[in-house]
């Protein structure tokens, strides 16, 4: 069993909590849902469970998003943040991912079914990642021409961030003297402005040694526009030297470092790619027989894209020929029931009791082809949308047949008919109980429906080895031999009359075959016109 992920939802609108939680319940996920509806509550979740992503609304009542998000990051270990935000406010993205945040949702119509593959995917890249946090001491080099800065910068990560060791130089020839050393370091932090040359200087000349290291810049307020410049000349991050900078410094620190290795992975990856690429280039070359090979698999997938679109295709034929069936079906008995109602209305006090029973007895044979219709139709849905599957358990013939015959005891008095249950001895067989009462009650029906009155049906059942057979017999109408060829097929559409005027165009037993293979069984039939029809279910029994 796939382990769950678990997930802290900080969100504070409450139809938002609702959307989420029941979206993650119907698609029965291995997803777990914890809901935190302010910052505060979010934040002692944190402390006291372990999760693996947090979804967090921008715009919590108490604390707003950013610092939640640099509280977060703040610890080590911190799990993936995504932010959900109703506004797409670029700005407030980008601060936000600057911040921490591994990825972002905007709150669009149908945003709630992307979250699964956004939680998928942020979580694997973050696993993925070297960690910033990873409690490892990294070496920075500080270069700084301002004593009391230095004092102040390295005072505090004495305090807060012991796994940043700080070398701290106000010389800048002998900080480059240093960064000859490959490996000596794995950040540099250097203030924008020295007193002989610039960051982006120090940054130029230290290219020239083939010492690849990340650089972050320290830029006093007003000076943003050169620190742009220094990101452009390979800078990864650059702070200004506000009241609160010191207590950003150690994750940006981490964070750059993590990209910066990130980076260097991706390149060595690229370059085993390059290089995989140029030998799969030249064994192709050696090989016809390989691209071939990989001709014919293009070829395989494009037939299976035909095939497929074909499927669908004709599985929205035969929908459209469904609903075209059933509204030619479900007419004649509603104009059948509104028409004796209105009949019944209308003479209800010229006609006598006898004919107002009479009146009754059809509106009650239309009333239940009606239903019987419908309860085919919602059968028919589930299967098509694929809500039903099949469920065996060993059941009591004698069981199942007492349920549908029990649906007929009136049907077949109204026309005087003999229903001979053959079966002697009760058995039990595996199967689907539902789908098997579901392919009974439409053969009974047709049957019923089919025979004159004073007629007989015959109902058997017999156990062989590996499957059980199911007869339904009748000595009515019959099938001509033109009808037969329509029958089991929706395209093929056709119309019938009962013995006594029943309508029908053979939906139920498109119903009937559908369950009959899923179940893994057959159904073939004998008929006659004029003297009867017999169908036989095979179905295994496992």
């Amino acid at each position: 069993m796939a382990k769950s992920i678990k997930i802290l939802y900080a969100e504070d609108n409450q139809m938002d909590i609702d959307l989420t939680r029941q979206f993650f319940n119907e698609i029965k996920s291995e997803f777990e849902l914890t809901i935190a509806n302010d910052g505060k509550q979010a934040l002692k979740l944190l402390e006291k469970n372990d999760y693996h992503i947090v979804l967090l609304d921008f715009k919590l009542p108490d604390i707003d998003g950013i610092k939640i998000i640099k509280t977060i990051r703040s610890h080590p270990d911190s799990v993936p943040i995504i932010l959900l935000t109703g506004s797409g406010d670029e700005n407030l993205i980008m601060q936000s991912l600057k911040s921490g945040a591994n990825d972002y949702v905007t709150k669009k119509e149908g945003y709630i079914k992307k979250l699964p593959g956004i939680i998928r995917r942020v979580i694997s890249d973050s696993n993925k990642m070297i960690k910033p946090f990873d409690h490892t001491i990294s070496k920075i080099l500080y270069i700084e021409d301002e004593t009391r800065d230095i004092d102040l910068l390295t005072e505090y990560f004495t305090e807060n961030a012991r796994h940043l060791e700080i070398t701290a130089t106000d010389n800048e020839q002998k900080a480059l003297k240093l960064l000859k050393k490959t490996d000596a370091f794995d950040l540099v932090l250097c203030d924008l402005k020295l007193l002989n040359n610039s960051a982006i200087e120090i940054m130029q000349e230290v290219k020239k040694y083939e010492n690849d290291i990340p650089f972050i810049i320290i830029t006093g307020k007003g000076d943003e526009e050169s620190a742009l410049e220094a990101l452009k000349e390979g800078a990864y991050d650059y702070l200004v030297k506000s009241e609160n900078y010191l207590s950003k410094l150690p994750y940006a620190i981490e964070n750059t470092i993590a990209r910066f290795r990130n980076n260097k992975k991706i390149k060595e990856l690229n370059l085993e790619l390059s290089k995989a690429n140029k030998s799969m280039e030249k064994n192709m070359k050696k090989s016809k027989m390989e691209l071939q090979e990989i001709t014919n698999k293009f070829l395989e997938i494009e037939n299976k894209i035909k095939s497929e679109t074909k499927e669908l295709e004709e599985i929205s034929n035969r929908r459209e020929n469904f609903f075209r069936l059933f509204a030619h079906d479900i007419k004649n008995p509603f104009h059948g029931l509104l028409g004796y109602i209105e009949l019944l209305l209308m003479d209800y006090k010229l006609i006598d009791d006898q004919q107002r029973l009479s009146h009754v007895r059809e509106i009650q044979k239309f009333a239940q082809e009606v239903y019987n219709l419908l309860e085919n139709l919602m059968e028919w849905a589930k299967i098509q949308g694929g809500f039903i599957h099949v469920k065996k358990k060993e059941v009591s013939v004698f069981q199942v047949y007492d349920m549908v015959l029990n649906l007929f005891i009136v049907p077949s008095k109204l026309k005087n008919l003999t229903l001979d249950f053959k079966v002697s001895q009760d058995f039990r067989i595996k199967t689907d109980q539902n789908m098997l009462f579901t392919v009974l009650r439409n053969l009974i029906s047709n049957a019923v429906k089919f025979s004159n009155p004073g007629g007989r049906i015959e109902i058997d059942a017999r156990l062989k080895e590996g499957f059980v057979q199911f007869c339904v017999k009748d000595y009515g109408c019959g099938i001509s031999l033109e009808n037969q060829d329509k029958l089991f097929k929706i395209d093929r559409y056709f119309s019938t009359e009962g013995s006594k005027g029943e309508k029908g165009t053979g939906f139920g037993l498109l119903l009937v075959k559908e369950l009959v293979e899923m179940n893994e069984g057959q159904i073939n039939f004998e008929s006659q016109e004029g003297k009867g029809s017999t169908f036989h279910v095979f179905l295994p029994n496992e």
